[in-house]
């Protein structure tokens, strides 16, 4: 099908030199099978060329193969031409397939842009990899290093933490006040300029607090460094290892890594490791931005005037959110891969089985043990450095 074709992994220039039209024709009684190129009927006839064999039950199994014999010089031609395949059963009922064809490397252009067909053309390998690459880069500098070096250059991090507080504070009151002003107006110009500007305080206010969170949270060790070593994982170990191919035995033992798979001491770059490498980061990307502000006490961004109970963050909706968001893409797949690839696959799961296991730990110790509602860490962290 020249609207298809695949320069890189299918041998087209032998079309030039085939000798019959092949076609299979599925059906369980076919009478005749007719050819057209470019509308005009094909002069040799298709002729059944399969074989009719019986399998393991005793039941007659027939190759649906049809050939007609033909010249592919004649339409070696620069144009694109359309082959009709035509099959009728013995009960009269037909089926036809058109499949357009050229020979030359370069594919049809498709018509159907509005209906899939942007899709069909673009390179989804290219297309995982530079966004693996890309959410690993942002994710990498902007939630682990960025936030760590903030902090190790802070002269005073109590100071810095004391005023990020109030700015906190300050802000959720204006946030409050537009909130309480929108609620009690009825004026159309009005309530949309209070709707920009609570949605810019309410912005401001999120991503400020979102920063204070992770430099907050590259103060505890505990949580920083297992947080760093799985960033670093992902990038120089392996996803997980186990036994790809199986009919290989010891030789099938390989290692899926975020841009390939090495086996047989060969390396594989396929799109499949990217598609790993995805759910992982992801799923690592979630838990960088949450833990940190499940982590940080409450007090730091809302005021004691301003709170009314819990935070939304710290309701069970979201927490739940978050731990079945975990589960799926990486808790499901590490069951999928230990069924697939054997058991060495927890065992080596660097950055998916690990990554669960320390995820499950983090959001028990955080959101599911009895004095997780209590918020603990509720003082400044003794990493943090202090003036004498």
């Amino acid at each position: 099908d020249a609207r298809y074709l695949l320069p890189q992994h299918e041998p087209l220039a032998i079309m030039r030199h085939s000798t019959h039209i092949r076609a299979l024709v599925w059906a369980d009684s076919t009478a005749k099978v007719e050819m057209k190129i470019d509308g005009v009927v094909h002069p040799h006839p298709a002729v059944y060329r399969g074989k009719q064999t019986t399998d393991a039950r005793g039941d007659s199994v027939k190759t649906p193969l049809w050939a007609a014999p033909w010249d592919p010089a004649q339409y070696d031609d620069g144009h694109v031409h359309e082959l009709e395949v035509t099959a009728v059963d013995e009960g009269g009922r037909s089926t036809t397939v058109r499949v357009p064809f050229h020979f030359s490397l370069d594919p049809v252009p498709l018509d159907n842009g509005s209906r899939g067909g942007w899709i069909m053309r673009q390179s989804f390998p290219d297309i995982f990899r530079v966004s693996g690459l890309i959410s690993y880069l942002l994710m990498a500098v902007f939630l682990v290093i960025i936030p760590r070096m903030y902090f190790v250059a802070l002269a005073e991090p109590r100071a810095w933490m004391a005023a990020r507080t109030l700015a906190h504070h300050k802000d959720e009151t204006r946030v409050r006040h537009l909130w309480a002003l929108l609620r009690g107006n009825t004026n159309p110009l009005a309530l949309a300029k209070l709707g920009l500007a609570l949605l810019g305080e309410q912005t401001k206010f999120l991503v400020s607090t979102q920063f204070t969170a992770q430099v907050y949270f590259a103060s505890l060790p505990a949580f920083f460094y297992l947080a760093y070593f799985f960033t670093m994982a992902l990038a120089a170990l392996p996803l997980f290892t186990g036994l790809l191919i199986p009919s290989a035995g010891p030789l099938g033992v390989g290692s899926v890594y975020a841009y390939g798979v090495f086996i047989a001491g060969e390396w594989a770059p396929l799109l499949d490791s990217w598609t790993y490498a995805l759910a992982s980061i992801s799923a690592l990307m979630v838990l960088l931005v949450y833990l940190p502000v499940a982590a940080a006490p409450p007090a730091l961004f809302y005021s004691p005037y301003g709170a009314t109970g819990r935070p939304w963050y710290r309701g069970v909706a979201v927490r739940l959110a978050v731990a079945v968001y975990c589960t799926m893409y990486l808790g499901l797949p590490t069951l999928m891969t230990v069924y697939t690839y054997g058991f060495p696959s927890i065992v080596l799961g660097y950055s998916r089985a690990w990554l669960f296991a320390a995820a499950a730990v983090a959001l028990y110790v955080l959101d599911w043990r009895p004095s997780a509602a209590q918020h603990v860490y509720v003082q400044v962290p003794s990493g943090v450095r202090q003036e004498e």
